[in-house]
């Protein structure tokens, strides 16, 4: 997979792909309080930033976060494919924006143990870089 940051002025060409990753996200998260048009909306206005992950010109992955701390929250994570790979991309988007630290919140207890293979630490998952 490619990183590619998605412009606000393609959302509407990638928005049912994206649309449909988070739709998948709260399908596994019922706890969640945002819709995905609240994601949509914060791209548009550059409050958050999405990571596409393209094979090609194929979208099969991204994240979405938004500045926070000195680092970055991640909102969501969506992939058809390799998590290492794309929590890669999310580290190396990180650190080229000068991030100190990434960091997410969840209560999907699979993350229990995937965080902490990513050396992020409990609470609210935060990993220094």
């Amino acid at each position: 997979m490619t990183p590619r940051v998605l412009q606000p002025e393609e959302l509407r060409h990638y928005w049912p792909e994206i649309e449909y990753g988070l739709t998948e996200v709260l399908r596994k998260t019922p706890s969640a309080k945002w819709i995905p048009e609240d994601v949509y909306a914060a791209i548009l206005y550059k409050k958050a930033v999405c990571v596409m992950g393209m094979v090609n010109e194929d979208l099969h992955g991204f994240f979405v976060g938004k500045p926070h701390e000195n680092g970055i929250f991640v909102w969501a994570v969506y992939s058809e494919g390799n998590l290492d790979e794309g929590v890669q991309h999310l580290v190396n988007y990180a650190k080229a924006t000068n991030c100190k630290h990434i960091s997410f919140q969840t209560d999907r207890k699979g993350w229990n143990k995937v965080a902490k293979k990513y050396g992020f630490q409990p609470n609210v998952w935060r990993m220094e870089i």
